[in-house]
């Protein structure tokens, strides 16, 4: 009866920590998107694009203004990672 609660406890301890490192490991794989500004294009186009509202850019953006005026060719825009829908990326490719 010991022998048995041992290898029970034994075995969720591995569990547990199995569990955990693959918890600590997708943590690892989130990522920050980013968009680089191009002539010509609005902040509209680029939230189509990406399948991300308008407010979540300028939220990820706190440098943007109101009006988005400061919406400069090569501003590197921050999109973050579970924001973006996996419908527009892989509509990109």
């Amino acid at each position: 009866m010991k022998k048995t609660k041992y290898i029970f406890l034994f075995l969720l301890i591995v569990g547990i920590i199995y569990c955990l490192k693959n918890k600590m490991n997708n943590a690892d794989e989130i990522s920050i998107k980013y968009h680089v500004v191009e002539r010509g294009e609005t902040i509209f186009e680029i939230s189509q694009r990406y399948g991300i509202s308008i407010k979540e850019i300028k939220k990820a953006n706190p440098i943007l203004n109101e009006d988005f005026s400061n919406l400069t060719i090569g501003l590197k825009l921050v999109l973050s990672e579970d924001s973006v829908s996996s419908q527009s990326l892989k509509s990109k490719f």
